[in-house]
């Protein structure tokens, strides 16, 4: 039983640091963005997606501004 519950302690706590490091990451896309540097925005966007396995309509939605602004 103590197992069991050492596993799932171990289990949300990589999803909770997980969802903080994509959030670190999703907003120094947003100064990106804010900064017309839209290459740099969506490859830290897009890597939220590859890497961090966190996804949202608001991530989708800034990443498809910068395909826009960069004229994809």
């Amino acid at each position: 039983m103590n197992k069991v519950i050492v596993y799932i302690v171990f289990f949300i706590s990589n999803i909770v640091l997980a969802q903080d490091a994509a959030q670190v990451i999703f907003e120094k896309a947003n100064e990106n963005y804010r900064k017309e540097q839209y290459q740099a925005a969506a490859e830290q966007y897009e890597s939220i997606l590859e890497k961090q396995k966190v996804a949202s309509a608001e991530l989708y939605y800034n990443l498809g501004n910068c395909y826009y602004k960069l004229g994809k």
